[in-house]
């Protein structure tokens, strides 16, 4: 995943007239709504869905060779409603982030991502909730019980 060329100018300029503003979604079976927020002071709608203003703080995936893309994300422990849902997600599967960067201004083109990454280790205290997010699959469930002929055609010759 890279950023886009105005998005590294932003980056490196001195001084900036259209921060990047984050927003994340998150996804679980378990939720009555996705959680929506965007790194912002005021509340941002996007695609008709409502984003709500927070201050969290994230680490972007390290990309290194043999290693699974692993993010930290800390959101701070003052809405109620959202740290008790997140907490609610505590330890269950299919936790489902979704990370994309835009620049204020321009909520048509994403200048970074969208990364779709599972949520683990959630933990808290009274400042933050912090989890680690990365995509784990090699903790997914293999795809099928048997590899044979009819599932598994072209590993298994007939």
């Amino acid at each position: 995943m890279t950023i886009t060329d105005a998005g590294l100018e932003n980056n490196y300029a001195p001084q900036v007239e259209k921060p990047f503003l984050p927003f994340l979604e998150a996804t679980h079976p378990d939720l009555p709504t996705p959680i929506r927020l965007v790194h912002n002071t005021v509340d941002v709608v996007l695609n008709g869905d409502n984003y709500i203003a927070s201050q969290f703080g994230f680490t972007l995936p390290t990309q290194q060779k043999g290693k699974e893309a692993k993010m930290q994300i800390q959101v701070p422990n003052v809405d109620r409603e959202i740290t008790d849902q997140l907490r609610t997600l505590h330890g269950k599967e299919e936790v489902a982030l979704v990370l994309t960067i835009f620049m204020e201004g321009d909520l048509v083109n994403p200048h970074y991502g969208p990364l779709f990454l599972d949520l683990k280790q959630v933990k808290w205290d009274s400042g933050f909730v912090t989890g680690t997010l990365g995509n784990y699959f090699m903790d997914q469930k293999y795809p099928y019980p048997t590899a044979d002929n009819t599932t598994l055609p072209g590993m298994v010759p007939g």
